[in-house]
């Protein structure tokens, strides 16, 4: 299987490193949230052609799924 699934961890490294800010506003937050759409739906995409072992996928997975938390925490601080 081709090592593609690197591409997703990059994506958020890349981001980590430029110190993007987590964003505050809600039209940010959206932004943000669309970006992890984008991710979500390259990453299924992959994952449905064999080109992303299934091990690789639940680590991005779930890192998405806690970058969500994280967003939705920062929207809804109570």
């Amino acid at each position: 299987m081709p090592r593609q699934g690197r591409v997703g961890q990059g994506w958020l490294h890349r981001r980590i490193r430029a110190g993007a800010p987590m964003p505050a506003g809600q039209d940010e937050t959206a932004g943000l949230e669309e970006e992890l759409d984008t991710l979500s739906g390259w990453l299924l995409d992959r994952f449905v052609r064999e080109q992303i072992a299934p091990d690789r996928i639940a680590g991005v997975s779930a890192i998405v799924a806690h970058i969500r938390h994280v967003v939705e925490r920062r929207r809804n601080p109570s």
